[in-house]
């Protein structure tokens, strides 16, 4: 019901008698079944009526996830996206929000990127590894020099991956 379709429609007919669009309703139904992360819709619009072109931009802004769409329905796609990637001659021109950067940057500056306990909408816990590029430059010299004291008081000493790793960079 929430794709348009029907209960009695859906449950007792087979899709080989369904219209082009109730096919395409099927499909979103299915697709988004598991509450994925990430939807890649391919020309989500072709049999579509307008009611149902409504609904489907209104379901794509409601999406909690990342939706990749590819569509020639330019209306449509500015309707449902906040940046466009228009591919065309080799060229890739990206017109829109692409201001992600100052995101990823000011995620990175609050350090939330690097919280332990982070888990995603299913529940599943979600391991981030810091990497030596991700170490600020103050933390880096106390690191340094925190690990040259320790390896010179005992050179066997075990080291975590993660401080072999910067050993290993940094020198």
């Amino acid at each position: 019901e929430n794709v348009g379709l029907d209960r009695e429609l859906a449950s007792h007919n087979r899709i080989s008698a369904l219209s082009g669009g109730q096919k395409v309703k099927v499909v979103l139904a299915a697709c988004t079944w598991s509450q994925p992360h990430l939807i890649i819709l391919d020309e989500p619009t072709n049999y579509l009526d307008r009611e149902a072109l409504g609904a489907l931009a209104k379901a794509i802004k409601n999406f909690e996830g990342g939706v990749c769409l590819i569509t020639h329905n330019q209306e449509f796609a500015d309707a449902t996206t906040r940046e466009t990637w228009v591919v065309a001659n080799h060229t890739c021109d990206i017109k829109g929000d692409a201001d992600w950067t100052a995101y990823a940057a000011e995620a990175i500056e609050l350090d939330l990127s690097y919280k332990e306990d982070r888990v995603d909408a299913l529940g599943n816990k979600i391991e981030v590894k810091k990497t030596p590029a991700s170490v600020k430059p103050k933390d880096k010299k106390k690191m340094i020099k925190e690990l040259k004291k320790r390896l010179k008081a005992d050179p066997e000493a075990r080291l975590t991956e993660f401080e072999e790793q910067c050993c290993n960079e940094w020198g």
